[in-house]
């Protein structure tokens, strides 16, 4: 009888926790449909797909967006990838006989803001020439140069954009990111070699953890106050130190080889390449508390890859590439107006002001290599 009591107390407690959970996820639904603006009784149209970046599974990238998607982000605005794989820019196309092809990670992509917000988009309209946006979602270096490579053979630009941001050196020494296996570059003899594929396919959680992935899943589509939490799976394996899988500690030296090589392809198929940093918004304000003559703390990774990326656009010059460095933009900012108004282009990812702003950075610093195209 006590055995029975127990179990059946055991289920009771169990049963109490998942109503307070619910409950609580509910009360946190309501207050937050409050601070949007939004009905909180009322059912909110999901008929567009939630598609996020639009990645799916790729033997030799990692992944890749799915061709001819179609949906929103979580910000419910408009993403759209291409029958060709690349994110559309929302613009008509404008008619010149030149393009430019940018490839790069998430700020590239543009995550967070609608198609014609990106600054690809934005760039398109300024220089009236078309930009092709190969940005990926979480690419490391070493990813993004295998799809500038890819990108290249089949467009053929006459501009190639290849824009990364200090983590993603970070990245170009790991064999997984957020629970997906990606390839990377080890050296041999000082050269960049690639490993890690094919990848094998990522395998579906059964039993009670797929339905409970399955259950995030929806939540993460459906929720607004979930929707308010970006990259909450990806904090929460950051919190488990399992973010990221590192094989080895060179990513500095595997992306300066790999951007070697990135040059040859570009030479082949006579486009001039350019680097172009960009940062999140601690870079900046790391950045300048190096100019200001701050010491890095010992074990700040944020601040050893951002010093590993000043190297990268140095080493990136001797390999040939042109360098357009978008911190000198943002720091006048910074000294001009103050913090305030750095922030002011960013919602963790930069939003549509940031990405307009560099798009007007980067069309001065391409200067008389494209007035010739308006």
């Amino acid at each position: 009888m006590d055995r029975e009591n127990k179990s059946a107390g055991w289920y009771v407690n169990l049963l109490l926790v998942v109503i307070s959970l619910l409950t609580g996820l509910l009360i946190a639904e309501a207050a937050t449909r409050i601070w949007k603006g939004e009905a909180v009784f009322k059912w909110i149209d999901f008929s567009q797909s939630v598609v996020g970046c639009a990645v799916a599974f790729d033997a030799c990238a990692g992944w890749k967006p799915v061709p001819s998607r179609q949906g929103v982000n979580r910000e419910q605005r408009p993403v759209t990838i291409l029958p060709n794989g690349l994110r559309s820019n929302g613009n008509p196309s404008p008619e010149s006989d030149r393009r430019i092809l940018a490839t790069g990670d998430s700020y590239t992509f543009g995550d967070q803001v609608g198609d014609h917000e990106t600054w690809p988009a934005a760039l398109e309209r300024q220089l009236a020439m078309p930009v092709l946006n190969g940005g990926v979602c979480g690419y490391g270096v070493d990813q993004t140069v295998l799809r500038s490579q890819e990108l290249t053979q089949r467009f053929r630009p006459d501009i190639l954009i290849v824009s990364l941001i200090p983590t993603d050196i970070w990245r170009a020494q790991s064999s997984e990111l957020y629970g997906k296996h990606k390839p990377y570059f080890s050296l041999k003899n000082g050269i960049p070699v690639l490993q890690n594929v094919p990848l094998g396919s990522p395998e579906t959680p059964s039993g009670i953890a797929g339905y409970f992935s399955r259950s995030l899943e929806y939540l993460n589509d459906h929720s607004l106050f979930m929707r308010s939490m970006p990259n909450l799976r990806n904090r929460l394996q950051m919190l488990r130190n399992k973010a990221y899988i590192e094989v080895h500690n060179e990513g500095l030296e595997v992306s300066c080889g790999l951007l070697g090589q990135l040059r040859d392809t570009a030479d082949r198929y006579a486009t001039e390449p350019y680097l172009l940093m960009l940062y999140k918004y601690r870079d900046i304000n790391n950045r300048i508390d190096l100019d200001n003559g701050t010491s890095p703390e010992p074990g700040d990774r944020n601040m050893e890859f951002l010093l590993k990326a000043l190297e990268l656009m140095d080493c990136s010059r001797s390999a040939g590439f042109k360098v357009i460095d978008t911190f000198p933009a943002f720091e006048q900012i910074y000294r001009a107006h103050g913090s305030e108004a750095v922030a002011a282009l960013y919602s963790d990812h930069m939003n549509a002001a940031g990405n307009a702003f560099v798009a007007e950075y980067i069309s001065r610093q391409l200067g008389d290599r494209v007035q010739r195209n308006r």
